[in-house]
């Protein structure tokens, strides 16, 4: 019968007249695939990044036989475009370079297509791994939510809203701005003030971080002294020479050439110079 039909079972005889009734005979099991997961690199979930790979995993209910195929369809467009796709496949504990091998594609910018080749099969309950490298597209807008369908020739009934990921927002973190309490009066030049984020995203040599305050806090349009943490301890290399009032309001510290800063990178400058007279009594900042 159809797939989720249990059947079940009456014993009796000619003298066992008292019918042993609801003996459990089985369950009519549904061809599913299972244990379905999609998993890319965190550094990765970024508006318009290339991935650097996807591992697409399930675990087929029945066989495959040469021909048939496992198909994965995503909500959005992940790959580039209509073309075959490079993948290291993983068919229940080792590594394959055979069962699919020339028979991975997207067959639309968003359908993975798996084939199983000339002579090979895929057992019932196996697990399979493809982690994929190339014919990636750059994700979409922040906030996007992909999920994904998984099926084959074999596993009709579709394992459906698969969680896949959703794109993150490219925005600082931990932000905050500290001045001494004693520095707050009008007029007062402050003797530091102490400017904090944590990265989203990395950054590499010529990147930079700016903030931009909502009235004049420095002197000048030019350098500014501080002294600064990436991470857990001092650094006076990253941004080294590279921090300054582009205008009285903004400040704009450049990472230096052979230098970088990670993702979730907690970065602190302390300024202590080129520091602007607070403005009136009320003026919030």
């Amino acid at each position: 019968g159809s797939a989720g039909t249990a059947v079940t079972f009456t014993f009796e005889s000619t003298t066992d007249t008292v019918q042993a009734t609801g003996v459990t005979g089985w369950t009519v099991a549904i061809p599913q695939m299972s244990s379905t997961s999609v998993v890319m690199n965190s550094a990765d979930l970024y508006p318009s990044t290339v991935p650097t790979d996807i591992v697409l995993s399930a675990t087929t209910a029945k066989g495959l036989a040469a021909g048939d195929y496992i198909t994965i369809t995503a909500s959005s467009a992940i790959w580039s475009a209509v073309a075959s796709i490079t993948c290291t496949v993983t068919v229940g504990v080792g590594a394959d370079t055979s069962t699919f091998a020339g028979g991975i594609q997207a067959t639309s910018t968003s359908v993975f297509k798996a084939t199983v080749q000339t002579s090979q099969s895929v057992a019932a309950s196996t697990a399979v791994v493809f982690t994929c490298t190339d014919n990636l597209a750059g994700l979409g807008s922040a906030g996007t939510a992909v999920t994904f369908t998984f099926e084959s020739t074999t596993d009709t009934v579709q394992a459906t809203g698969v969680t896949g990921w959703t794109v993150a927002i490219p925005q600082m973190s931990s932000t905050s701005v500290v001045m001494n309490s004693a520095d707050l009066y009008p007029s007062t030049v402050p003797t530091d003030i102490v400017l904090s984020a944590t990265t989203a995203k990395g950054l590499a040599a010529g990147d930079y971080i700016t903030i931009t305050a909502s009235s004049a806090i420095w002197s000048a349009v030019a350098s500014i002294t501080c002294t600064v943490t990436v991470g857990v301890g001092a650094d006076t290399s990253t941004f080294a020479g590279g921090i300054q009032a582009t205008s009285t309001s903004v400040f704009k510290a450049t990472v230096q050439t052979s230098q970088s800063v990670a993702a979730s990178t907690a970065v602190v400058f302390t300024c202590t110079d080129n520091l602007a007279g607070l403005g009136s009594a009320g003026t919030a900042v």
